[in-house]
């Protein structure tokens, strides 16, 4: 995904007339032909972030009742998931509970 400053540079260029070929605001810009492609479809300055789901995002209530569980303990809480069968690397729990508020007032 390419800065702000960059996509602007792209979308810019390409207004220009006559308007340069792809190639030409490649090499003017220094990304490849493709993510100058990308960024004429947007049409957006601002890159927009991929929504991802989560592989907790269905456990989601199983995790915060663990959570008060095991005493706000997420290595415990880890080890409990993983008995249930629900096998996440323990970074990939402390970011969603991050983003959910999990462990937080």
């Amino acid at each position: 995904m390419h800065d702000e400053a960059t996509r602007t540079a792209v979308l810019r260029l390409a207004r220009r007339e006559p308007p340069p070929s792809m190639r030409a605001i490649s090499r003017a810009v220094g990304i490849s032909r493709e993510s100058v492609q990308a960024i004429l479809d947007s049409g957006q300055a601002t890159a927009i972030p991929p929504e991802r789901k989560s592989a907790l995002d269905e456990h989601i209530e199983r995790v915060r009742s663990l959570h008060r569980l095991c005493g706000r303990n997420l290595v415990r809480v880890h080890e409990m998931l993983a008995e249930d069968g629900i096998d996440v690397p323990y970074a990939t729990l402390t970011a969603f509970c991050r983003r959910h508020g999990i462990g937080r007032k």
